[in-house]
């Protein structure tokens, strides 16, 4: 008898400090909000979550099982505080995100752990070039354009997937220069062919070229 009672009381205890929700949000400037989907999926006895996001910041819902169990978190194991709806930043690599649940009498808790690694990326987000259209259509997954103009004068610009990269570009093989997310840039064309190379560097120093090859008639 006495081993029944103990078994349906830590059933209860455990019951009352569990997540039935919760929801991860991933915030970026080009794409706004966006949910994420954690590893494994969430289930109240599961403890240990991870997940990879490539954004600027997240932020948390929880939904408890018990209404009268409380919440905190702290981020990389800082101090407990109240869990609302502000951003938590992110920096390149992992971040980890306590949840506590604690019961009403303060008698039993319980924490859920998220590892949020942000990873980076040589991608672009947008390409556009002025008077004329590139083929194929953009693509965050193509790195080769071409395009044909009769302009000896037009202008691009380019947006990296991963707002820690950094961008240069160059004409025709000549020197890279600094390029600024979302800025047109002048480009001058001679007859015939220029390529218009487009470099992507990651926080971690990887790097990827995009080129289109622009036919001036």
């Amino acid at each position: 008898v006495g081993a029944s009672v103990t078994q349906a009381f830590t059933l209860r205890v455990l019951d009352v400090v569990s997540l039935d929700g919760l929801e991860l949000y991933g915030e970026t400037a080009l794409d706004g909000n966006v949910a994420q989907t954690l590893t494994p999926l969430l289930a109240p006895e599961t403890t240990n979550y991870s997940v990879s996001v490539m954004c600027e910041s997240v932020y948390v819902t929880l939904r408890r099982v018990a209404y009268s169990a409380s919440e905190d978190m702290r981020v990389n194991g800082g101090t407990y505080a109240p869990v609302g709806w502000e951003t938590i930043p992110l920096e390149v690599g992992d971040t980890v995100l306590d949840f506590r649940i604690t019961s009403s009498d303060g008698l039993a808790s319980r924490v859920y752990t998220v590892v949020v690694t942000r990873t980076v990326s040589t991608r672009l987000a947008a390409l556009g070039l002025g008077n004329g259209t590139i083929s194929p259509a953009f693509s965050r997954s193509a790195s080769t354009y071409t395009a044909c103009l009769p302009n000896a004068y037009t202008w691009f610009s380019a947006t990296a997937e991963d707002t820690t990269a950094t961008m240069a570009w160059r004409i025709n093989g000549g020197d890279y220069a600094s390029l600024t997310n979302g800025v047109d840039q002048p480009l001058d064309l001679a007859f015939g062919a220029n390529t218009l190379e487009i470099r992507v560097t990651d926080a971690n120093g990887g790097s990827a070229t995009h080129t289109v090859v622009i036919t001036r008639v």
